[in-house]
């Protein structure tokens, strides 16, 4: 396994977890764990996929990305 796979096994547990998390009520999905994770785990896909240029889902996770981004910098203004 090379290390863009790796990254990108990360990810995917890592968007599961988070997943699992809010589905049982354990994280509030507004919050700022929740999109930090979220933040993180569209960013370690993203990555896993440039060597095979995965475009329309790198531009996905990018936009997961950005998502996330808004809802952390709305969060801290309110």
């Amino acid at each position: 396994m090379n290390i863009c796979n790796l990254i990108g096994w990360v990810g995917m547990i890592l968007f599961l977890v988070n997943y699992f998390a809010v589905s049982n009520k354990k994280i509030d999905p507004a919050g700022k764990l929740y999109n930090s994770i979220q933040i993180i785990a569209a960013t370690a896909i993203a990555i896993s996929l440039l060597p095979i240029k995965a475009w329309p889902t790198i531009v996905l996770e990018g936009f997961f990305i950005g998502i996330g981004f808004m809802a952390i910098f709305k969060k801290t203004k309110s």
